[in-house]
């Protein structure tokens, strides 16, 4: 059986609990561990990311907080998916 990048034998998919770590690290530079807590942590990055917009809120400095939601709320935006229109959403669903 040969050995694919991923290190699983075969034509066998990755899981996507193996893949987004990877990616994760990837884009912050960082090991896979850390990434994953980053992503499930009891501190994770969206729940720190939450405490400082209260904080900022709590501050009253409006300007700080734009700063801060400006990037987050332009990644969210682009991460949107496309619309699919009834023939694609009944073939992802395999009723097609």
């Amino acid at each position: 059986m040969e050995r694919n990048p991923w290190g699983w034998g075969g034509s066998q998919e990755p899981r996507i609990e193996e893949v987004v770590p990877t990616a994760v690290a990837r884009a912050l530079g960082t090991s896979r561990r850390a990434a994953e807590a980053a992503l499930w942590g009891p501190m994770n990055l969206a729940r720190r990311c939450a405490r400082v917009i209260t904080a900022l809120k709590v501050a009253g400095d409006d300007e700080a907080l734009v700063r801060f939601i400006q990037p987050i709320d332009l990644a969210i935006h682009a991460a949107q998916p496309a619309a699919l229109n009834e023939e694609e959403r009944l073939a992802a669903h395999g009723l097609l």
